[in-house]
């Protein structure tokens, strides 16, 4: 007898214990019903569990006598309820829905179940609707395939999914790594979610994945991913089809990725490095050979001016002393120069390098300015290699004002906290915005008969002496050059050659911070000493990094960060990579509390305390293990 009312199937009703009569199943159909291995549950007409089975309520985590009465949609995720409430409407229409949805445990945990829902056959008492729920056929859960699973989720920067034949995930694990997502939050979705939507290459791939585990077929390739702060990186992915073992029919995928994005920077970077070796070498040859063939053109020009006039030949001149200049700034850049540091005052270098300009400069009918503070502290420098650097400066400051009216080039020398700073500004038409980071890249120029070295060897020797050199438009036009000399240095510990032909590895850290604030400055000083970096933003950025690819020399952390803090990412170097914790620093606000001394003394990591001082900062990684 059907009910006249619409049945409600809320998961907020009543909790009210709906018993069945004593007469509702015969005893048969109680046996079947207890020991069945199906999970089964009995629904009367409003949705409310009349009965449950003992498989049941190892499903849904709960005891009988908690069930009874509740609603079933309680038990289902709150965003599948409305999916759930038409299939069970359409049971009591007559019909025999199936469909997969997420079960809600008691223990929180989602739980991906298959549903078939249909009328019980009793005409009389409570029991309107047996419910089945049994496990997706996709799920690995046993035997090889689980072992195998659980190896793949193990390995550092991995992350394994699976997919059903749609294409949905049914099982996630290693997407926090990876991701930087939950598990849970993916289940039900779509592959595609993980891959980044903008890149039509990766969004074809993916297409081309899934069309092949649905063949039977493997699959390998690359795909670009998104995380969940938007952040993008390169993953290499191996999928494997899913077979029913008993049918062969294709049930799924398994697919296993792993984060390469760090591996493909070392490889673009390592095919940078040979071909500009390849470049180097070739001009080093071209370089000689250029250089014996003008020392001995100059003598011959020289008696061929005083024999025909020297205006007559001034055009072979020019073009013999500009062939000059372009040889020597090749062997500059090529030369492996290993100056002596002294203390030194940087205005007196400057005033120096001017004063022998002078000549140049009145020749050019350029104005210089100067604003010189004489009482800056020593800098320990080689005087010959700054020297060299305000000349290539002044240089290109005279090229930039070349036909320019008024043409006037400003020479400062100024003090800040902890360093000196030289800089040279033009009036010249600037920079193009495009331009300014490409500007000491070598070989890069925009004037006509230049090699474009120049600035590339400024920027090595000024690194060279533990500095740096940028450049930046003025305010009021023209371009500046600003280099910056800490007066308590640490040089570099190779000695200067600006883009090594033959590269020494040079020590990396890893800095993690969620501050920009504080990553920047630290950033600029510990490259300006020689040691390259790479920034991380919480602790989960920092464990992609560490597991994607070459793990960091030295490592230093905050500790109070989102999505991951320095606690978290501790406890993970502690279990999987203890050697780097050995040459972790920890950077905190409060070094009082408790909790940070605890975790200093248990790891043996230094703890500095914000705010710090940089060259304190230096000298504890110096003094870190090797």
């Amino acid at each position: 007898m059907r009910p006249t009312a619409r049945p409600r199937f809320d998961p907020q009703a009543g909790h009210e214990a709906v018993a069945a009569p004593a007469d509702a199943a015969p005893p048969l159909a109680d046996l079947l019903f207890e020991h069945s291995p199906a999970a089964t549950l009995l629904l009367n007409g409003e949705g409310l569990i009349v009965d449950v089975n003992d498989q049941a309520c190892q499903v849904l985590g709960h005891a009988h006598a908690q069930l009874i009465g509740r609603p079933i949609l309680a038990w289902i995720d709150e965003g599948e309820r409305e999916r759930a409430r038409v299939n069970f409407q359409a049971a009591l229409a007559g019909r025999a829905p199936v469909w997969t949805t997420r079960i809600q445990r008691s223990d929180g945990a989602p739980r991906l179940q298959s549903i078939r829902a249909a009328l019980s056959g009793a005409q009389d008492g409570a029991a309107r609707l047996v419910v089945f729920l049994y496990s997706d056929r996709t799920q690995v859960s046993r035997g090889a395939s689980q072992q195998l699973l659980k190896l793949l989720e193990n390995l550092p920067g991995h992350f394994v999914v699976q997919t059903d034949t749609s294409g949905r995930i049914r099982h996630a694990a290693g997407l926090p790594r990876t991701h930087f997502r939950e598990e849970e939050d993916v289940l039900g979705s779509p592959f595609k979610v993980l891959v980044d939507a903008d890149d039509a290459v990766s969004a074809r791939s993916q297409q081309e994945m899934l069309d092949a585990l649905l063949r039977g077929e493997e699959w390998t390739g690359t795909q670009l991913h998104r995380r969940s702060d938007g952040e993008r990186f390169t993953a290499q992915v191996v999928a494997t089809p899913y077979l029913d073992p008993r049918t062969g029919a294709v049930l799924g995928g398994l697919v296993s990725g792993r984060d390469i994005h760090v591996e493909e920077e070392l490889r673009q970077r390592a095919e940078a490095s040979e071909h500009l070796a390849s470049v180097g070498r070739l001009v080093v040859s071209i370089a000689r050979e250029i250089s014996r063939t003008l020392e001995e053109l100059g003598p011959a020009l020289d008696d061929a001016g005083a024999a025909a006039g020297a205006d007559a030949l001034e055009p072979l001149r020019a073009g013999h002393d500009r062939i000059a200049r372009f040889v020597r700034g090749l062997e500059s850049f090529t030369s492996h120069r290993s100056g002596r540091a002294r203390a030194a005052s940087l205005p007196d270098l400057v005033e120096g390098v001017l004063a022998d300009r002078a000549a140049d400069f009145e020749a050019a009918g350029v104005r210089v300015e100067r604003e010189v503070s004489r009482s800056l502290p020593a800098v320990t420098v080689d005087t010959d290699h700054v020297r060299r650097m305000l000349e290539l400066l002044l240089d290109n400051a005279l090229e930039a004002v070349r036909g320019v009216e008024r043409a006037a080039i400003h020479v400062a020398v100024r003090q800040t906290v902890d360093a000196a700073i030289v800089s040279v500004s033009d009036s010249g038409p600037g920079i193009d915005a495009e331009q300014l980071a490409q500007v000491f890249e070598p070989f890069h120029t925009t004037k006509p008969g230049h090699a474009g070295l120049g600035l590339a060897v400024a920027r090595g020797l000024a690194q060279a002496q533990g500095g740096r050199l940028w450049a930046e438009n003025s305010l009021d036009g023209g371009a500046t050059f600003l280099a910056e000399f800490p007066f308590d240095a640490a040089r570099a510990d190779v000695a200067f050659r600006p883009v090594p032909l033959t590269l020494a590895r040079s020590r990396t850290v890893l800095l993690v911070e969620d501050e920009e604030s504080v990553r920047l400055p630290i950033r600029k000083f510990l490259e300006g000493v020689g040691y390259e970096v790479k920034e991380a933003w919480s602790g989960r950025s920092a464990m992609a990094q560490i597991t994607g690819g070459r793990r960091p020399d030295v490592m230093i952390t905050d500790l109070k960060m989102l999505d991951g803090s320095g606690f978290w990412l501790l406890d993970q170097l502690t279990e999987y990579f203890p050697d780097l914790l050995q040459r972790t620093i920890v950077v905190t606000g409060d070094t009082k509390r408790e909790e940070a001394r605890q975790l200093a003394r248990r790891t043996g990591c230094p703890l500095l305390a914000k705010p710090f001082d940089l060259s304190v900062l230096l000298e504890v990684l110096e003094n870190l293990p090797a």
